[in-house]
């Protein structure tokens, strides 16, 4: 195993309110290893089926459990940055940077009802 495989990926404490579930993740993909991650197989942050993922080097997702939250998922933050798009979210928001080895990329967690 490199050392790269050796982290083990954890959920930021902000993210474990209740305001989240999680869904498991393919190795280095955006895509759902399970079936019915909408409305079956998804978890709370201390759920074993997830931590033993994460313990395993495995990824996740995240789902808003709280219809007031919404994510920006930032993949082009070079020219959402440029555009002046990103400066709505200064200190508004938790951003998290993403596992992405293709540039800079971010999620960026806050209140729609702030925004809207």
């Amino acid at each position: 195993m490199t050392e790269e495989e050796k982290v083990i990926i954890s959920i930021p404490d902000t993210l474990q309110d209740g305001s989240f579930r999680f869904i498991r993740l393919k190795k280095k993909q955006k895509e759902p290893l399970d079936t019915k991650w909408q409305t079956v197989n998804n978890f709370s942050f201390n759920d074993p089926e997830i931590i033993s993922h994460l313990k395993n080097c495995g990824n996740y997702g995240v789902i808003c459990a709280d219809n007031d939250v919404c994510i920006l998922d930032a993949d082009e933050y070079q020219r959402l940055k440029e555009i002046g798009a990103l400066s709505l979210f200064e200190g508004q928001t938790f951003t998290v940077r993403t596992g992405s080895d293709k540039g800079e990329r971010y999620h960026y967690y806050f209140r729609c009802n702030w925004f809207f």
